[in-house]
């Protein structure tokens, strides 16, 4: 999967992740926005699908839990992620597909969760939010979003085409 990158592309993603903790990307992929009310067991968001455009790399992933941001709020924001209709990307102890709480996969602040897995057009990425805060209680929706930064393979092969004029 990442032998097909050029050796100088990334020298520069290993000076870049070096020098500010972050690595750039060339396109960003952003869930549509959704809110989602509590339940008893949990409430869930409908399917929200994430198509790319491009073959590239995902190199991280951001989420927020858009209205408070809090870290009660992060804490009872999950998602699930499911790959091409198949591949769960997060999966719990017996294999099975899981969610994983905000909070602990982007913290409170702005921290970006490292991946490195291919992205094709056609292969949809599926997000399923879920809503655990305490019920009984006042009904708080959540409106979570994750941001995913992608180095798109086209624009290697236009980085790599003007390093070797």
């Amino acid at each position: 999967m990442i032998a097909d990158f050029p050796k100088h592309v990334f020298d520069l993603l290993q000076q870049q992740l070096a020098s500010t903790g972050r690595v750039g990307a060339t396109k960003f992929f952003v869930t549509s926005p959704v809110s989602v009310s509590p339940t008893a067991n949990g409430g869930l968001s409908v399917p929200v699908p994430v198509r790319f455009t491009d073959r590239g790399i995902a190199l991280c992933m951001y989420g927020v839990e858009r209205v408070s941001a809090s870290q009660f709020s992060m804490a009872n924001c999950a998602v699930r992620v499911q790959i091409g209709g198949t591949e769960d990307y997060f999966v719990d102890g017996l294999g099975g597909p899981a969610f994983c709480p905000f909070l602990a996969l982007f913290g409170t602040v702005s921290n970006w969760t490292p991946m490195l897995r291919r992205v094709t057009p056609g292969v949809d990425w599926v997000f399923t939010f879920q809503n655990n805060l305490p019920t009984p209680g006042p009904p708080t929706t959540i409106n979570p979003q994750i941001v995913i930064a992608v180095i798109a393979d086209a624009d290697i092969a236009r980085m790599t085409a003007s390093h070797e004029r």
